[in-house]
């Protein structure tokens, strides 16, 4: 498999499940005026569970677990913007089918959990589990533990071209914008801010219920 798109400053977002990648993938491009635009909207699994502030983003391309196994890059039900003068934004979770799928030509933006775990572990536990999750909360928390703390990031952004790690540690309660303005220095601060805190103010209140 040839990657479908031959544009060398294309940027791919690496996250852990529940930390937001979808959602920032959405604003990212809607207040970066070089990309083109993604949709986002509340995940279409959640529509009987009200208030999960679980959110979807679909990029041009799919996954790499995805992609490979099904051995088709595209993504079926793309509806953002497509204009060939401007970037595309990917993203992708932290698995090895990364270095197999995304060119090294790419830019990488790398988003960092190294504290607060039991938040996040919390967080991605009330907006999963009565959707895709089978295991007991106690062995989740473990598992989702270990998945963030043995993660190389350094890795994973050594594979790209360039690499840029993105620290959301204070994600639960402040906005990670200054950490992007150097990255994207067109971005629309004020706007991007006024969106993520909604993010943030939605999460809150998803534990506050839970």
């Amino acid at each position: 498999m040839n990657f479908p798109f031959s544009n060398n400053s294309d940027y791919v977002l690496l996250y852990h499940p529940g930390t937001g990648g979808e959602y920032l993938s959405g604003i990212l491009t809607k207040h970066v005026p070089q990309f083109n635009r993604l949709t986002v909207r509340l995940h279409h699994e959640d529509n009987d569970i009200p208030n999960n502030n679980r959110w979807a983003s679909v990029s041009k391309v799919t996954y790499s677990k995805v992609g490979l196994e099904n051995k088709n890059y595209f993504t079926e039900h793309y509806r953002g913007e497509d204009d060939p003068t401007k970037l595309n934004l990917y993203k992708d979770h932290y698995t090895t089918d990364v270095f197999d799928y995304w060119p090294k030509t790419f830019n990488c933006i790398c988003l960092v959990v190294n504290c607060n775990y039991e938040y996040w572990a919390r967080l991605c536990y009330q907006k999963l589990k009565k959707i895709n999750i089978k295991q007991t909360e106690q062995d989740f928390f473990k598992n989702f533990y270990n998945n963030l703390v043995n993660t190389d990031i350094i890795e994973f952004a050594k594979h790209f071209q360039n690499s840029y790690i993105v620290d959301i540690r204070n994600l639960r309660t402040s906005t990670i914008s200054d950490q992007l303005v150097p990255i994207f220095p067109d971005l629309d601060k004020v706007n991007f801010d006024d969106d993520l805190q909604k993010w943030i103010n939605g999460n809150k209140k998803l534990l506050l219920n839970s």
